[in-house]
């Protein structure tokens, strides 16, 4: 499937709803699935047992898939046009995030991993910030990024190790001490 293509959330709700095994079947029982390369390996690897981490690495992609496809129409249209012109660029995010996508510790990164391409996709930023962004997640603890805007549940030294949130320098510390003292003198005044 493609990314502009709309039946990428139906193969995501099927999978959901059947399971890995009833979609590799269904799958493989398609005798066009069977002429295209990247579904004629999955194929082959179903034909034996499909390892825990060869299905947890296509969880991933089917939750990558679902979330990008999402987009409109038109972010598609104009998604697959920017490809074709700057095949570079394509290349570079493609490969970084299958590699980010297949290292996640956690299937629910790959959705946020989805959304932050979403945005790449609608161009509202480059294919560096995306790489950058997708590596934060992927570095990130999931119970830090589902609580970002819960303070009392998140971590916030982890934050700072990743990345997200920037960390207090002794200058911040002593700025805001003065800036108090400051605040107090001109109460007291």
């Amino acid at each position: 499937k493609s990314v502009g293509s709309s039946d990428l959330s139906d193969l995501a709700k099927e999978l959901g709803e059947k399971g890995l095994d009833s979609l590799i079947t269904q799958i493989s029982d398609n005798p066009i699935a069977k002429e295209i390369p990247l579904l004629k390996s999955i194929i082959g690897l179903s034909q034996g047992v499909i390892a825990l981490k060869d299905r947890s690495y296509l969880k991933k992609i089917f939750k990558f898939l679902f979330q990008i496809d999402k987009c409109s129409e038109i972010t598609k249209l104009n998604f697959k046009q920017k490809m074709i012109l700057h095949p570079e660029e394509a290349n570079k995010a493609g490969e970084a995030v299958w590699e980010i996508l297949e290292q996640l510790s956690n299937s629910d990164k790959a959705i946020l991993i989805g959304k932050v391409f979403q945005d790449y996709m609608a161009e509202n930023i480059t294919v560096d910030k995306l790489i950058y962004l997708s590596e934060i997640i992927e570095n990130a603890h999931i119970q830090d990024l589902t609580n970002l805007h819960n303070p009392s549940l998140r971590n916030d030294v982890n934050l700072e190790n990743v990345g997200i949130k920037k960390p207090l320098r002794t200058d911040d510390v002593n700025r805001l001490i003065e800036k108090a003292f400051k605040d107090k003198e001109e109460v007291d005044d």
